[in-house]
C-alpha cells in the first residue's frame, strides 16, 4: 500500500486514531503503524537533522536528500540570488545545508556561503547544492586590519570557482588563502 500522500501530524492525530481504529484499518494489525509513524514525523526529524551542529557534514547531508520530499516550497525569491551569507561556522545560526535548503525552498538560483575567515562550511554546502540542483558560490569574508589607513574592521568578500564539491575540498588542501587563515 502507498500512503505517501497520507501525512498527519503524529503528536496531533496518532493517538486519536489508534483509539479509533485498534487494529488498523480493515482490521489488518499493525502494517500501517510503521508507515504512518514515518511518514507523520519524517519531516521534522530530517528538519532537525539537516540544521543538527553535532551531526556531522555527512549526516546532514543524508538527511537533506530525504527532507527534500517533505518539504514545501514556497518560491518566494524565485529566480534571485544571495551572494552573502554566514553558516554557524562563522556567525551565522544555521548549518551549511540548512541554508542551501532554505535557499532552495524559496526558489532561489544560486547562493553565495561566504563566512568570515574560514572555508570550513563550504564543502558541506556545495554538496548541498549538489543534491538539491541549486548553485552555491563559495567564498569567504575576510576581516582585514590596516593601522596606516584607519581601518579597523574591513571586511572584503571574495568569490571562487570551486567546480564539484570534493574536486574544491582538494584544491583547498594547498590553497594559499587556507594557509594564511591557519596562521
Amino acid at each position: 500500500t502507498n500512503l505517501s500522500w497520507y501525512r498527519i501530524s503524529y503528536n496531533q492525530y496518532f493517538k486519536a486514531f489508534l483509539e479509533d481504529f485498534p487494529d488498523g484499518p480493515e482490521g489488518e494489525n499493525g502494517w500501517w503503524k510503521d508507515i504512518v509513524k514515518q511518514l507523520s514525523s519524517s519531516s521534522l526529524e530530517y528538519e532537525r537533522a539537516v540544521n543538527d551542529w553535532s551531526k556531522s557534514p555527512s549526516e546532514r547531508i543524508r538527511a537533506l536528500k530525504e527532507y527534500k520530499f517533505y518539504a514545501k516550497r514556497d518560491f518566494l525569491l524565485a529566480g534571485r540570488i544571495d551572494l552573502h551569507t554566514h553558516t554557524y561556522y562563522s556567525d551565522g545560526h544555521l548549518t551549511p545545508s540548512y541554508i542551501v535548503f532554505k535557499a532552495w525552498q524559496r526558489g532561489l538560483k544560486a547562493i553565495g556561503i561566504t563566512d568570515h575567515n574560514t572555508f570550513d562550511g563550504l564543502w558541506e554546502a556545495l554538496k548541498a547544492g549538489e543534491k538539491l540542483g541549486i548553485r552555491v558560490i563559495a567564498g569567504v569574508e575576510f576581516d582585514l586590519i590596516d593601522k596606516k589607513l584607519g581601518l579597523d574592521n574591513f571586511h572584503l568578500i571574495s568569490y571562487f570557482y570551486q567546480g564539484e564539491a570534493d574536486a574544491f575540498k582538494d584544491k583547498l588542501k594547498e590553497s594559499p588563502f587556507r594557509r594564511l587563515l591557519d596562521n
